[in-house]
């Protein structure tokens, strides 16, 4: 995802602020707003000026500086799989876990016995993991957002569990814990059959939780960090590895072979294009690219601009492509709309 070379001051200061302002704007009436990155909203204004307005305009760069990734019942959310992280106050909780984290393990390495460069590269390597993760959980939602059955299954569960969502505010989460602290989460007997139905359709498609009625955030790998989930919330949701220190000797082992045994025993065959896709033209960046543009093409600019969305088709592929490659060279932005384009019609045949 390209970054803005400038950074750009917050329309808005608070979330308060941004529903006083922007309370009587038609995208407020909605259960969902899905903020657009600013280098985007640029590039549309600059490509396709027919579908803002002044006043949309603003509304836009104000959701998209506030440090959220939207709202979802008229509360905000934020997600690092499309909002850069930094600015909410969920973000800089999470940080400032994370901060103790690394305080906690950094001191545990050198009590250990590790030098200061051996704890400098363990961490070196969980941000390369965590960057790998990113693209790959990017990847599966473009292609999990446009599988008709995953979509079916997800409209049923969110209709059979409306009410519960709604007095929530918010979906259930399967919840991780640092390796080797922390228990089951005890129920309410009155929504066992809620929690029960949720962490079973969580884990038939890899689910953490979901933001909003659309848009769900994928379990995320424990490779490189120390946490962990109930093998009860996440058995059939993939594959769970214990290596003894004295297997890691066998450089041979793979990680690719450990999963196709696995799937010898327990096929996930709804999920059978995902794992076995035969065409290296829809790889992971593809289908990447994919997940943005249903998000901002779909989720966003067309429920909230629909009819003005007609006959700006091609000028949304430039402006998407501009955005993308972060250039407004003609020939560049020309060529990668081709991309856009083919990666667009492949999202609507879906």
């Amino acid at each position: 995802m390209p970054t803005s070379k400038a950074t750009r001051e917050p329309v808005v200061s608070s979330w308060n602020e941004f529903e006083s302002e922007f309370g009587a704007h038609p995208a407020m009436s909605a259960d969902v707003a899905y903020a657009i990155p600013m280098p985007l909203i640029d590039s549309i204004v600059r490509y396709a000026p027919a579908v803002f307005d002044k006043n949309d305009i603003r509304f836009e760069q104000a959701l998209s500086t506030s440090g959220f990734t939207g709202m979802f019942r008229w509360k905000p959310f934020f997600s690092g799989l499309l909002t850069e992280a930094g600015a909410s106050t969920s973000d800089a909780r999470q940080k400032s876990i994370d901060t103790e984290l690394r305080t906690l393990i950094e001191s545990e390495m050198v009590r250990s016995g590790s030098t200061r460069d051996e704890v400098e590269q363990y961490f070196s390597n969980e941000v390369v993991d965590r960057q790998r993760s990113v693209v790959t959980q990017k990847s599966y939602l473009g292609w999990l957002l446009t599988d008709p059955l995953f979509r079916s299954e997800r409209d049923a569960f969110c209709a059979t569990w409306r009410t519960n969502i709604q007095d929530d505010g918010k979906f259930p989460s399967i919840q991780s814990q640092p390796m080797g602290v922390g228990g089951r989460e005890n129920v309410h007997r009155r929504l066992r059959e809620y929690h029960s139905e949720t962490i079973q359709f969580f884990r038939r498609w890899g689910l953490k939780t979901f933001l909003t009625w659309e848009l769900p955030i994928p379990l995320p790998a424990g490779l490189m960090n120390n946490q962990w989930f109930d093998p009860q919330d996440v058995s059939d949701a993939g594959v769970t590895v214990f290596l003894p220190w004295y297997v890691v000797r066998d450089r041979d082992l793979s990680l690719a072979e450990i999963a196709s045994h696995r799937r010898l025993l327990a096929a996930p065959n709804h999920l059978a294009e995902w794992l076995d896709r035969e065409t290296t033209n829809w790889g992971t960046e593809r289908f990447a690219t994919m997940f943005e543009l249903y998000v901002y093409l779909e989720l966003a600019l067309r429920s909230r601009y629909g009819d003005r969305l007609n006959r700006q088709t091609g000028k949304l592929d430039l402006a998407f492509a501009s955005y993308r490659i972060d250039s407004t060279d003609s020939l560049e932005v020309d060529r990668e709309s081709e991309t856009i384009r083919k990666i667009r019609q492949k999202m609507n045949k879906r």
